[in-house]
């Protein structure tokens, strides 16, 4: 799964998850 989204695209998902979470609480 990961593999296929590349360095840059798993690090923009993990950014993205982060921030949610941040927002979220």
């Amino acid at each position: 799964m990961g593999e296929s989204w590349g360095e840059e695209g798993l690090a923009q998902f993990t950014e993205g998850c982060y921030l949610t979470e941040e927002k979220s609480r």
